[in-house]
């Protein structure tokens, strides 16, 4: 068994923590999260953590930038947090971070995260 990849995940999500200053919570690759389907090809999307990780579900919503709300259910999936690495990688770094984290990504580049009072962590 390769653990190469996994070994990567968790220096990026190592180094984030650090980076931000920020008490993680605890989140597995076996946690949902709910994906806005336009953000699946979307070149911008963002991350928000509505809640604290609870029965299996991260409290992580995915939704591209341009998004205007939904209009039905169907506008929503339910994906493993580990299905990031499919269309934003790069995510994967901060999904150990608090409640109220809003994180921006183009093109799976992360371009800033703030936190619940608007602050700068990344």
């Amino acid at each position: 068994m390769d653990l190469s990849q996994a070994l990567t995940y968790f220096k990026e999500q190592s180094k984030a923590i650090s980076h931000a200053g920020i008490q993680p919570l605890e989140t597995t690759f076996q946690d949902t999260l709910i994906v806005e389907t336009g953000a699946l090809s979307a070149d911008r999307i963002y991350m928000i953590r509505d809640s604290a990780p609870e029965n299996g579900d991260s409290g992580w919503t995915c939704t591209s930038v341009f998004f205007s709300g939904p209009s039905s259910l169907e506008d929503y999936v339910k994906a493993y947090t580990y299905q990031l690495r499919r269309f934003c990688e790069q995510a994967i770094s901060i999904l150990h971070f608090p409640v109220g984290t809003i994180a921006v990504f183009e093109k799976g580049r992360l371009i800033e995260a703030v936190g619940e009072n608007n602050e700068k962590l990344l």
